[in-house]
């Protein structure tokens, strides 16, 4: 794992509501490798995973196979639900510089969803984190490896 991913989420409440952000990881020397082209999903529902993978004391091999196969069933999940009209609130893909934004979000209770195929710097990466949109308010939320849905993983590291 690369150390620390920090996305600051700004919520501002102009002429309706706008999400804006930026995804990216720290790696251990301190420097931010953006996620670039990353799939941004704002969904209405939160669904449960399993964040107790079992991977301490495991051989590499079966560690990877036990989170590859975690990041498989989290992204049939969110694929499940998308069949369900309302659940995908918004759709967006960060810029080169890992920045996203969502435009007319109406108040209310969502999730930020990152799931397969987004990788940043060799890392699968995944999360289902809470964003309580507030009219009036800026909220701000940063995505990091404390948050994760799942342990990210990487064939290189």
């Amino acid at each position: 794992m690369n150390g620390i991913l920090i996305m600051p989420v700004a919520l501002s409440f102009a002429q309706g509501v706008s999400i804006k952000g930026s995804l990216g990881l720290e790696t251990k020397d301190g420097n931010v490798v953006h996620g670039d082209w990353i799939r941004v999903l704002l969904v209405t529902e939160k669904f449960e995973v399993k964040k107790d993978i079992k991977i301490s004391g495991m051989d590499k091999h079966k560690r990877m196979e036990s989170i590859i196969n975690a990041h498989i069933n989290f992204f049939k999940k969110v694929r499940e639900k998308m069949e369900n009209p309302g659940y995908v609130a918004g759709s967006t893909l960060t810029t080169s510089d890992g920045v996203f934004k969502f435009a007319d979000v109406k108040a209310g209770k969502y999730y930020l969803v990152v799931t397969f195929p987004a990788t940043i710097n060799g890392c699968k990466v995944a999360w289902q984190v809470p964003a309580a949109v507030c009219i009036g308010e800026t909220t701000y939320i940063e995505l990091r490896n404390d948050n994760l849905a799942l342990p990210t993983y990487s064939r290189n590291k």
